[in-house]
């Protein structure tokens, strides 16, 4: 009898928000689905955004502000 697990690589990265003039940090960490990634603020998971094949937001389950969304979506472009 063989044990067998599943590892998946996970590239958490971390990005600099700009909220009411001040920086923030978040982490993005992409979710088992390529195209759908976690935003994590200080441990807690405060939501999830989706993208396209063509990498436009298709998919958006959080409460941030637009700026902040936008910022979020302009950093996971730029990392993938």
């Amino acid at each position: 009898m063989s044990i067998r697990s599943s590892f998946s690589l996970q590239q958490q990265f971390h990005l600099l928000i700009n909220m009411q003039g001040n920086d923030h940090h978040m982490a993005v960490l992409p979710g088992s689905d390529r195209r759908r990634f976690l935003i994590i603020d200080q441990g807690n998971i405060i939501g999830e955004l989706g993208f396209d094949e063509q990498f436009e937001c298709v998919f958006n389950q959080t409460n941030l502000s637009t700026l902040v969304i936008e910022q979020l979506y302009a950093g996971i472009k730029s990392h993938y």
